[in-house]
């Protein structure tokens, strides 16, 4: 009996799996597939009729035997082992599924073929038991045969990759380990009722619980789990779609021809600025609020869809939002159902608003347009030229400087503008360019229609996004006649700087620096031209730095170019001069020129004549004031008086110093007066005087 039940879960896990391979969803099959199904139909059928011809189990249609029972057990079990090795060797070319009754026919005739000789000509094959000794050398090499198969069927199950859908290659190749196992078993037993007998049968419930989990059990949830993740994936796409409509701000509109019925979103509505229930499900809601203009267009843009002549519906036109405006709005969509006719019975699409688009084109239409106003009314001339070097556009700057009219330029070379000998270093330059990137710049000679030279500024730029390179040409004629003068008037400047017997600084006014001076200079202060060169200012002026900066910003400012001032030379003697000194323009900088005159002999001159004429000036004076004092002492009469005159005058006659006088009374010998006044000087010299009258002392 439990011989009989492990047999029985075996050949209904065996019935399952075919069942399962065969009751696919697909209208093929591949071959491998269809081979193993009918393999484990035949294991089942020979595990049947090996339940039956047990030894101790009734005749079922010929006597019962060991024999009998090996022979249809070993059929059983080549059929399995054949199950599994279907899918690893054979092709997965599919085969359709009319043909399966012929498989069947087949499999029925294989089935009946090999139990007709197990039923009725058991002697047709070699002995696999003998009673008394055991199993024969035939059977136990059989069952190796078949156990290394299945280990076989393991390894390549392992590697499969054509198994069928939700099939479970690992759980099989288990399942082919197991009934490897199981044959190995079977060839130790020595009756039909030893331990190896018993483990051999466990084993092989083992591989077909494997089997029943690898496939039956697989394959009945995987259509489940297949549905859970199309539901997930739905829904997933679903929110996708959802977001991308709502990001986007596109309503969605679904029209059923037949009843003229028209779903318009909440978004839709909400696009010309209506609540959901201001706004009916009519195909007029929306061809009412198209715009007059665009109407016909509109209208005719469906049509061609509906006809077939476009893949989908596509239009741009303005409709009336809520508020009386005009919005333009882009509808498009696709037919996604039609009559047999070919008419359209249902059609879905997106309303978008782009009147924010509308508006970004028309200012790159403005901007386009003030780009060509300036490109034309640019002072310089402009070229577009292609890869090669083809002229595709230019300027009126550039016809005008050359003297070419739009025919004589569009398709030209670019290299025949440039004189011959320039040509060659131009496209040296040019491919350059095309290779490398960035721009290029340099000066070339061109030549006008009329054959006229001129030099020109000539600029490359490649133009990003586009094959073509944007050529600046500038007529530079006069700026490099300008420079020539510039570089005559340098030569003059430093020979008149150079020569003379003056003495002549070059003076940076930001740094307080000199940068140039000339021979005589050098001479003048005591230092080498290149000592100078870098010296600051305050090294030979000795005014104060912020005397010296209030200076040279009245140089700068032109409020003041002559002034006088005290240099000091490389032996620290210090020179009176005289500075003559004013702006000029060097290579772009404000630079002072000056020239410095030695004045130190004649401010000394001009000192000591001052200090003579002081000094006459001071004698007269005195000599005045004794000759006005001697007037009034010849008027007074008393010696009262006399006091009083000394006291006024002596004062202001003697300024500067300390003085005393002293009178004697001439009526009382002994009896003197003083007139003191002033107070000593820093530096004092002493002077005593006699006054005498006559032959007498007076004081």
């Amino acid at each position: 009996v439990p011989h009989s039940l492990l047999e029985m879960g075996a050949i209904l896990v065996a019935l399952m799996s075919a069942v399962s391979i065969f009751q696919g969803h697909r209208r093929t099959l591949p071959t491998s597939f269809l081979v193993m199904g009918c393999a484990f139909m035949l294991s089942a059928f020979f595990d049947m009729v090996h339940i039956f011809s047990y030894d101790g189990m009734p005749d079922f249609v010929s006597e019962a035997s060991v024999s009998k029972a090996i022979h249809f057990w070993l059929a059983g079990r080549t059929a399995f082992i054949i199950a599994l090795l279907a899918p690893c060797l054979l092709t997965a070319r599919p085969v359709p599924r009319r043909y399966l009754p012929v498989a069947f026919g087949l499999t029925l005739a294989i089935g009946l073929a090999v139990s007709w000789i197990g039923l009725f000509h058991l002697d047709f094959l070699p002995e696999t038991f003998i009673v008394g000794s055991g199993l024969t050398a035939w059977k136990i090499g059989y069952e190796w045969a078949l156990a290394l198969s299945a280990v076989l069927a393991a390894v390549l199950l392992l590697g499969a990759r054509r198994l069928p859908e939700g099939t479970n290659a690992g759980w099989l190749a288990v399942a082919a380990l197991a009934t490897g196992i199981s044959e190995l078993c079977f060839t130790l037993y020595a009756t039909a009722f030893d331990v190896f007998n018993l483990l051999g049968h466990l084993y092989k419930v083992v591989a077909y619980a494997m089997i029943y989990h690898a496939i039956y059990s697989s394959r009945m949830v995987y259509p489940y789990q297949q549905l859970q993740k199309m539901s997930d994936a739905l829904g997933e796409a679903e929110q996708r779609w959802q977001f991308a409509l709502e990001g986007s701000g596109a309503g969605v509109w679904d029209w059923k021809q037949d009843t003229d019925h028209v779903f318009y979103s909440p978004q839709w509505k909400a696009t010309l600025g209506f609540q959901e229930h201001e706004i009916g499900s009519s195909f007029d809601e929306w061809k009412s609020r198209i715009h007059p203009d665009d109407m016909p267009r509109t209208l005719d843009d469906l049509k061609q869809h509906f006809e077939g002549h476009s893949a989908e519906y596509r239009n741009e036109h303005r409709m009336l939002t809520r508020n009386g405006e005009w919005k333009w709005i882009l509808d498009q969509g696709r037919v996604v159902e039609r009559a047999e006719d070919g008419r359209p019975l249902r059609m879905i699409g997106t309303h978008s608003d782009i009147d924010w688009i509308k508006e970004q084109q028309q200012r790159l239409i403005s901007s386009r347009a003030r780009l060509r106003s300036i490109y034309h009314s640019a002072p310089v001339g402009i070229i577009v030229a292609d890869r090669d070097g083809t002229i595709a556009d230019a300027n009126s700057a550039m016809h005008a400087l050359l003297g070419k009219s739009d025919a004589e330029l569009f398709q030209q070379s670019l290299w025949g503008l440039f004189s011959l000998d320039e040509i060659s270093r131009m496209k040296r330059a040019w491919g350059q360019l095309q290779r490398e990137g960035g721009s290029f710049q340099d000066e070339y000679h061109m030549q006008t229609d009329t054959g006229q030279m001129f030099w020109a500024e000539v600029t490359l730029t490649p133009l990003e996004g586009e094959e073509r390179t944007l050529v600046l040409i500038n007529n530079i004629e006069d700026r490099r006649r300008a420079i020539e003068l510039l570089e005559e008037n340098a030569t003059l400047y430093q020979e008149v700087f150079s020569t003379g017997n003056a003495i002549k600084l070059l003076i940076d006014p930001e740094l307080a620096e000199i940068i140039d001076a000339n021979p005589v200079a050098a001479d003048f202060y005591g230092y080498s031209i290149g000592e100078m060169c870098g010296m600051p200012l305050g090294r030979i002026n000795v005014l104060a730095s912020q005397s010296l900066s209030k200076r040279i910003r009245a140089v700068v400012n032109r409020t003041d170019n002559h002034f006088e001032a005290s240099h000091q030379l490389a032996n620290g003697e210090l020179r009176d001069v005289e500075i003559f000194t004013g702006p000029v323009d060097l290579n772009g900088r404000t630079l002072l020129f000056s020239i410095v005159h030695d004045i130190t002999d004649r401010k000394r001159a001009q000192r000591d004549l001052q200090a003579a004429n002081l000094k006459l000036s001071r004698l007269s004076e005195s000599r005045s004031q004794i000759h006005h004092l001697a007037e009034c002492l010849l008027t007074c009469s008393q010696l009262d008086e006399i006091i009083t005159q000394l006291n006024v005058r002596l004062p202001s006659l003697f300024a500067g110093c300390e003085g005393n006088v002293t009178l004697h009374d001439p009526n009382d010998i002994n009896q003197t007066m003083h007139i003191n006044w002033g107070s000593p000087p820093t530096d004092a010299r002493h002077l005593k005087q006699t006054l005498t009258v006559g032959d007498g002392q007076v004081g």
